[in-house]
């Protein structure tokens, strides 16, 4: 005689219902997560405070610095770590300031919806060498700048100074950027120093598509962009401009060097705005809006190096 199988229910219940220990962890009902400031491990990520429902009608940088220029094969590790947080670097000193025992640190992938302790850890890998600095940094890891070029500091001490001075930031860096495994927070933590632009001479196509998705334009520069530059006073505090050239130039070939024509705009490099693929946007307007690409032009002076002007109104 057949046996007619129980309700799912039956089956499920007990799943559903969960064992005495996960029936005691108390959680607080409603629909909206309940955000706890002092949380170590989860904390409301900044980039989702404040955002528009509406992205702006014009996507525009008129005044950028360049933070970082680096070298080829830069990979995701480099710029965001995984591994486990090292007691003597800025997150696990953030960490034990707040009470968390030194064999607790865990892991940078376990603390990944902590921005506090992902943002410090950016460009902190031993390898990574900034090639604007013209003396050796205090320590191992991304240093830059500050922006009034005066002090050299770790890269998540030294974006903040250029946010404060009303600048947008741009990272320089050579052919296979973002190379490695896929790791969304390589592209977040750029977003979240304030980087605007990354122009690079390829990328790894993922973390290309997950720099448009926060809202970070790939640019790709014909030109070497991994030569060291002659170090100068000018070169970290003289803005340069990035602007829109003709509407004739076609996708993916490089616009016209030159500034706007007066005494002493000479050495100008060239970039162009690389096509992200179908329904992602090379110039994306909101962070993890996409849109259909629209092959857009830039190039850049090297008068006033460090300072980006781009324009879509498309």
């Amino acid at each position: 005689m057949r046996r007619e199988a129980p309700p799912s229910t039956t089956i499920t219940a007990p799943i559903r219902k969960g064992t005495q220990a996960w029936q005691e962890i108390e959680a607080p009902g409603g629909t909206r997560f309940p955000w706890h400031p002092e949380s170590t491990y989860v904390r409301r990520p900044p980039h989702l405070t404040n955002l528009s429902a509406h992205p702006p009608a014009e996507v525009r940088i008129d005044r950028a610095r360049i933070l970082l220029r680096l070298g080829d094969n830069v990979t995701t590790d480099h710029i965001s770590p995984a591994g486990a947080i090292p007691a003597a670097g800025a997150a696990g000193q953030w960490l034990a300031e707040r009470g968390v025992a030194r064999r607790d640190l865990n892991q940078y992938s376990t603390r990944r919806s902590n921005h506090e302790v992902m943002l410090r850890g950016a460009f902190t890998n031993a390898a990574v060498t900034n090639l604007l600095l013209d003396e050796a940094p205090p320590g191992p890891g991304g240093h830059a700048y500050t922006a009034d070029g005066t002090h050299i500091l770790p890269v998540h001490q030294a974006a903040p100074t250029y946010r404060e001075a009303g600048y947008d930031l741009v990272v320089v860096a050579g052919r296979n950027y973002g190379a490695s495994s896929s790791r969304d927070w390589a592209a977040k933590a750029q977003a979240l120093l304030g980087v605007r632009a990354v122009i690079a001479g390829s990328y790894e196509r993922i973390h290309r598509s997950n720099l448009i998705g926060r809202a970070c334009c790939p640019w790709s520069s014909p030109r070497e962009t991994t030569r060291r530059p002659t170090p100068s006073p000018a070169s970290r505090s003289s803005p340069s401009r990035v602007r829109q050239p003709d509407r004739r130039h076609q996708p993916r070939r490089p616009a016209p060097a030159g500034g706007d024509g007066r005494p002493g705009d000479r050495g100008t490099a060239a970039a162009d705005l690389l096509p992200a693929g179908a329904g992602l946007s090379p110039a994306p307007r909101h962070p993890a809006v996409r849109r259909p690409p629209r092959p857009l032009l830039v190039a850049m002076s090297r008068t006033d190096p460090d300072r980006v002007r781009y324009t879509s109104t498309g």
